[in-house]
């Protein structure tokens, strides 16, 4: 009988598997890794399979810091812990799962409409993107496009090493390169809208994910996985310092009034 960690171990490796099979699979593995972009891509994967609806997921100990408490017999999400030793498991839990009988609340950064011109103007400054007005919309997808061409490099010859025995095997360089960069800008844009609270099935169908069926090996979606969450976040970093930086300055606007 397998033991925890090697049943997690293989839930890991089934779910990559399963958000391979189609587009429309890898869609919704995308939204529930933009909701939870502070964590690695094995670690989307097993909060994905356990608990895809997961908004904003942290161990017990942060929790009981802000006050708030598991509600019990609540299951946690069990993540896989690197160590010297073999893998050993942490475990999380979604804020939904969560309570506070005073009242204690843990603010999660949302996207208003009021910050969307400074969230602009902060990734045209950061990225070096062409003015897009006041359209959010096409700010990120510009940003996804941006980014994913700037940062692809290091990603793609690590997919080089590893393509052979998947349906990317037959491509030669360049190809293997067009597609990579086009799955892994989509894959970003796909997280920005959907973390910013836009509809990123309105801008995105499972046709434009048609390709991740060729990333069917454990180690070429990683590739694809780890650039596009490594990649996401270092822009909703940016976008979520924007965020809260404004609402600092709204607070203080408040108290100096007051």
């Amino acid at each position: 009988m397998p033991t925890k960690q090697e049943s997690i171990i293989g839930l890991a490796a089934q779910t990559a598997r399963d958000i391979t099979r189609s587009g429309g699979a890898y869609m919704a593995f995308l939204t529930t890794a933009a909701n939870n972009f502070k964590y690695g891509f094995r670690d989307q994967l097993l909060i994905y399979a356990q608990k895809p609806e997961a908004t904003a997921c942290a161990e017990i100990s942060f929790w009981n810091r802000h006050g708030r408490w598991v509600n019990k017999g609540t299951t946690g999400i069990a993540l896989l812990k690197d160590t010297d030793a073999p893998y050993k498991l942490r475990y999380v839990f979604d804020m939904s799962d969560t309570n506070s009988r005073a009242g204690h609340t843990v603010p999660v950064w949302q996207m208003q409409p009021q910050d969307k011109g400074a969230v602009i103007e902060s990734l045209e400054n950061r990225y070096g993107i062409p003015q897009g007005g006041a359209d959010l919309t096409a700010s990120l997808l510009e940003t996804a496009k941006t980014v994913a061409e700037d940062n692809a490099a290091d990603y793609l010859t690590a997919l080089c090493e590893v393509k052979g025995g998947s349906l990317l095997e037959e491509l030669d360089a360049d190809n293997t390169e067009v597609w990579f960069k086009g799955l892994l800008g989509n894959s970003i844009a796909y997280m920005l809208l959907t973390r910013c609270g836009v509809n990123a099935r309105e801008q995105f169908g499972a046709n434009d994910f048609a390709r991740i069926g060729d990333f069917n090996t454990p180690e070429t979606v990683s590739v694809l996985g780890t650039a596009a969450s490594d990649i996401s976040e270092m822009v909703l970093q940016e976008i979520a310092a924007t965020v809260i930086d404004r609402r600092r300055q709204e607070i203080r606007g408040r108290d100096s009034v007051a």
